[in-house]
């Protein structure tokens, strides 16, 4: 038996669907084999800028050094334990995991998935507190917490007063009823749920405590022995990566939760009533609400896993009965789906992402919308990046975790189950597994794979992994198990000397990503100057401003952000100004997408952290070296606090600062609000609130506008 081995009466496993004759389920070797040489052979080398552009340079940059780390902490852990198996006898540890395991196994299913998501919520709550300072950490959740607060405020999306440049923030799109972010609409209206209590950084760690409970209840559920089951639904409330996302406001905790959900509904559907099918259906489809690809991809194979086996004993009447129920189950959310891209965003299959960027956006192997080839070498390339970097975050462990669960796979993990067909086949490793790898395939033929904290577009996929590694982990240690003599007790060490890498690792991680105090700062809301309401303007970056003047002339996202990276900056604004005059640029810009920059465009330094592109045989008119004197200091950027407030709301307005001429048509309009400049302070001190005029002075030599800058609407 295993040494946390604790099978019982209530801990069911399921037989394999198909085996050799030797017991063995055939198509799991090589997909071990897959997963152990994409940890260690460095396919994301095949990206290459000329290709795949900066995204695709700071990925191979990523990866190289998760993947070197991962080299050399194998090495390191495989030297320590042949010392240690070779010098300390098996039965130092063995005993005592035994032990572990079955005082894991004592606590009722129910109470011990509860106290998983408790310890879950606990955790990240803490993250949320303490590393991320109860703020968004991304532009992805600031521009769905401003869509929330429209819909706290009991509107579908923002009206914005004129002139719109003012008002706009990146990852959103004016629409015909006013402004809306790009995102599906479940995840927005959880976080306007805890908005409207505010209470509104626990929507992440409250969906992440659902994740961790419900992965918990399945892995007891499923797999062969309890105590493994227990072990993983422990180290899984632990696991940094799950825990750092699990503490933003971002979308991935929510479809986490969902998706756990989809696999508790489809394992009660087998054991219990039709009507569980229903439910199985409203967990995915509010999945699909949140994250649409990830979740139909991931809850598709995880029904399909869990039920296609059963059709050799019950029938395919039994299948298909239950396979209306998850139709009839998820129709109301794919009509709100469907009603809520047609209302934003024109058509019911159009999401916001194609709307605001155009239909290069969509997936598929072509180029993306900034011309970065996304073709078969990339897609290879990419995932592997995927492998190695969700191999070093998962659980912080020196020896990455995916290439343990490949080795554990290569030597037979999942080919033996009991003869039990009262639930999902394949022991459970067969679902877990299918979970894990449909995050793989279906990021696979998406352009974008966004690193944040680890690899976050796998993160709905994270508690299968922990599951795997841990199952992966007593598979090779047990007694009678593939390996046999010091290399099981190698092995045992292995595991050991993994968690404690990743205990030792955790705390540098987490002070890595802990938001020090002058950001904190920059990104909180100013406290009101005096007892009359508020008109700050945040000075943000020139390129900001070009971009959303820009943006409120009617040009499409994916043409500012080429137009920004492809021309003088300069040139970009005059062409800006010359929009908004009605006339045409002086002159033309390139608007073709492809990768890098062109030659012949420098970078430059307007203040720290603020760089553009510029053409050093241009001559910069004085609107554009007022621009760039404006930024001298630094930049306040909107995104961060727009979402604190509303548009034409509360007794603290926060506007963008576009130069004196928009300013003051926003004053204007506001005339009750003392007006006050929000400027970023080179003394490293934070923000500074000026009073208007001070801070207009200081920032642009006096009110006077520049000629012909308009800002739409």
């Amino acid at each position: 038996m295993s040494p946390m081995s604790s099978n019982g009466p209530n801990s069911p496993a399921g037989p394999s669907p198909r085996h050799d004759e030797g017991g063995r389920s055939p198509g799991l070797r090589p997909l071990g084999l897959a997963l152990l040489l994409a940890s260690y052979v460095p396919v994301h080398r095949l990206l290459s800028m000329e290709e795949a552009g900066p995204a695709g340079e700071q990925t191979r940059s990523a990866a190289d050094a998760a993947w070197a780390s991962g080299v050399a902490g194998t090495g390191i852990v495989l030297g320590l334990a042949l010392v240690l198996a070779l010098v300390l006898p098996e039965g130092l540890l063995r005993p005592r995991l035994a032990a572990a395991g079955r005082r894991l196994t004592e606590i009722p299913t129910t109470r011990f998935s509860f106290g998983v998501g408790m310890l879950a919520l606990l955790l990240s709550s803490l993250i949320a507190w303490g590393i991320h300072g109860r703020l968004p950490t991304s532009v992805d959740e600031m521009s769905q917490l401003l869509h929330a607060r429209a819909l706290v405020g009991g509107g579908l999306t923002l009206s914005l007063p004129a002139p719109f440049a003012s008002w706009l923030v990146l990852n959103g799109t004016v629409t015909e009823s006013g402004w809306a972010s790009l995102y599906p609409p479940l995840h927005t209206a959880w976080l306007a749920v805890w908005m409207r209590i505010g209470l509104t950084w626990l929507a992440g760690p409250v969906a992440t405590a659902a994740a961790a409970g419900l992965t918990a209840w399945s892995a007891d559920a499923l797999l062969e022995d309890r105590a493994t089951a227990r072990a993983a639904g422990l180290l899984l409330a632990f696991s940094p990566f799950f825990l750092l996302v699990g503490g933003t406001h971002l979308s991935h905790p929510t479809a986490a939760a969902l998706v756990a959900g989809t696999l508790v509904c489809a394992v009660l559907t087998i054991r219990g009533r039709w009507s569980w099918s229903l439910a199985t259906g409203a967990a995915a489809g509010a999945a699909v609400c949140a994250r649409p690809w990830t979740g139909m991809v991931v809850c598709a194979v995880l029904v399909m896993s869990a039920w296609l086996p059963q059709v050799r004993s019950r029938g395919a009447g039994w299948f298909a009965r239950r396979a209306g129920g998850v139709i009839a189950g998820g129709m109301p959310f794919a009509a709100l789906l469907l009603t809520w891209n047609s209302t934003l965003f024109g058509h019911p299959l159009r999401l916001g992402y194609t709307a605001a960027f155009g239909p290069a956006h969509a997936l598929g192997l072509h180029r993306d919308p900034w011309g970065n080839r996304y073709g078969i070498v990339e897609a290879i390339g990419y995932t592997g990046a995927d492998v190695v970097q969700l191999g070093a975050h998962l659980l912080q462990t020196p020896f990455p975790a995916v290439a343990l669960v490949g080795v554990a796979l290569l030597l037979g993990l999942g080919s033996r189950a009991s003869d039990d067909s009262s639930i999902p086949t394949m022991g459970g490793v067969g679902t877990f597994l299918a979970w894990g790898l449909a995050g793989l395939a279906a990021n696979s033929v998406y352009w974008h794979h966004g690193f944040h904290m680890g690899p976050r577009m796998l993160y709905e996929t994270s508690p299968a992994w922990v599951v795997l590694w841990v199952a992966a982990a007593v598979f090779l240690t047990r007694a009678e198990g593939p390996l046999a003599g010091r290399a099981r007790v190698m092995a045992m060490w292995v595991a050991v000397l993994g968690l404690a890498g990743a205990a030792a690792l955790t705390p540098s991680t987490l002070r890595a990503y802990r938001i020090d105090p002058s950001t904190k700062l920059a990104v909180s809301l100013p406290a009101n100057g005096g007892p009359d309401p508020s008109l700050v303007f945040a000075h943000g970056s020139w390129a900001s401003r070009v971009a959303t003047r820009l943006e409120a002339l009617g040009m499409r996202r994916d043409s500012i952000e080429t137009a920004l990276r492809q021309n003088d900056l300069c040139s970009v604004d005059l062409a800006a100004r010359a929009r908004g005059a009605g006339v045409g640029a002086p002159v033309p810009l390139d608007l073709e997408p492809r990768p890098g920059t062109p030659e012949g465009l420098q970078f430059r330094s307007l203040s720290p952290g603020n760089t553009v592109r510029v053409d050093p045989n241009l001559v910069w008119d004085e609107g554009c070296m007022r621009e760039a004197r404006a930024d001298r200091f630094g930049s306040v950027e909107l995104e961060p606090l727009a979402w604190q407030t509303s548009p034409a709301r509360g007794a603290i307005l926060v506007v963008r600062d576009q130069g004196p001429a928009l300013n003051a048509a926003v004053m204007e309009a506001f005339p009750d609000h003392r007006p006050w400049m929000w400027i970023a302070d080179d003394r490293g001190d934070g923000p500074a609130l000026l009073p208007y005029q001070e801070g207009a002075e200081l920032l642009w030599g006096g009110a006077a506008g520049v000629t012909g800058v308009e800002g739409g609407g």
